[in-house]
């Protein structure tokens, strides 16, 4: 489970198909996406975070007798929207920095990115520097 600052977060949107750009479609970049009206860019966040042998990732998963359907999450900086998939947006939660653990096992792929871990529903949440995935996801565009 990751974390980013909810001020980051412009929209939520059910799955939309997403459409390839002719020699710039990547592993990161995916494509474009029409969101009502607005093309947004989208990418693979989880090409950036997970490892694939430890992807534990399943399709419209069920969780706690609870159905999951993947949608489409968009946040940014910079004036620059990303979308990308989610599975769920569990909650939104203020995390005092006392609650943070700075220390992330070095051994996952999101280690690149974690400012550091939390719990939360007895789950370990990776907090996410927004900046370094954003300006990851910038290079992966380019």
């Amino acid at each position: 489970m990751f974390a980013l600052p909810s001020r980051l977060v412009l929209d939520i949107a059910g799955f939309s198909d997403i459409h390839t750009i002719p020699f710039k479609t990547n592993k990161v970049l995916l494509g474009m996406a029409n969101f009502s009206g607005d093309l947004r860019l989208c990418v693979s966040v989880h090409e950036l975070l997970i490892d694939q042998e430890h992807d534990l990732s399943d399709t419209n998963a069920d969780r706690n007798d609870r159905r999951i359907y993947k949608r489409m999450m968009t946040a940014g900086t910079n004036n620059i929207p990303w979308s990308f998939l989610v599975d769920e947006i569990v909650e939104i939660k203020h995390i005092r920095h006392s609650d943070v653990d700075s220390d992330v096992s070095p051994d996952i792929k999101a280690s690149t990115y974690a400012l550091g871990t939390t719990s939360l529903n007895d789950q370990t949440v990776i907090i996410l520097d927004d900046q370094l995935l954003f300006d990851s996801l910038e290079r992966a565009a380019k």
